[in-house]
């Protein structure tokens, strides 16, 4: 299932108000009053500062997680932790949940609150890493290109269109926001072999409970 991964200190892990009063077990009731897919996960530690954080942080981002909220830095302050110390730690714990293992060329999942596409990277260092531009083309195939078709209205599909929600109109206009939009990427090529390590595992576990 898809996480969400609340990363912090005893602010995080209820210290002192009880697991279940702390703000991730909240906000885990309300994303199941929302229907929505996803689990939110604990992983506070009360004293820990930035870099305790970082020791654990492999364990942290383990799974299919789409958000991580950092709530650090309030330890590292009262330990006096130099500020430059601090913007660096959490700086990497940025960067290493920022890391989704995606090459030049790779095919990946662009996934919105509104619904996902399909479409190969091609990396530009001259971006912000928060950013993701998608070009507005055609999807209809090209046998002199040798490009394939697309079913426009499928998660499998390059429209662009369906990322776009209309929650949130131009006050001036009335259209929808074409410009920017939420999204999260992923790597098709990596889900695919946490799909296969999933399957294997369950196999072995079906013999081993046969035998």
């Amino acid at each position: 299932m898809r996480r969400i991964v609340c990363f912090g200190d005893s602010l995080t892990s209820g210290h002192g108000i009880g697991f279940a009063a702390a703000y991730p077990a909240l906000l885990h009731q309300r994303v199941r009053r929302a229907g929505l897919p996803f689990e939110v996960v604990n992983a506070g530690v009360a004293r820990a500062t930035s870099g305790d954080a970082l020791t654990r942080l492999d364990a942290a981002l383990q799974g299919d997680v789409r958000v991580l909220v950092v709530a650090l830095g309030i330890n590292d302050g009262l330990r006096g932790v130099p500020v430059e110390r601090i913007d660096a730690n959490l700086g990497r714990i940025i960067e290493a949940a920022q890391a989704r293992g995606i090459a030049n060329g790779d095919w990946v999942s662009i996934e919105s609150p509104e619904g996902s596409v399909r479409a190969r990277a091609r990396l530009n260092a001259d971006l912000d890493p928060r950013v993701v531009v998608g070009e507005h083309g055609s999807w209809q195939g090209c046998a002199e290109l040798g490009a394939p078709g697309y079913d426009p209205f499928g998660p499998m599909g390059a429209n662009f269109n369906l990322l776009i929600g209309t929650a949130a109109l131009d006050p001036v206009s009335g259209t929808a926001s074409h410009r920017s939009y939420l999204c999260e990427i992923r790597s098709i090529a990596q889900e695919r072999k946490q799909e296969e390590v999933s399957r294997t595992t369950g196999a072995r576990a079906g013999i081993q409970g046969g035998a």
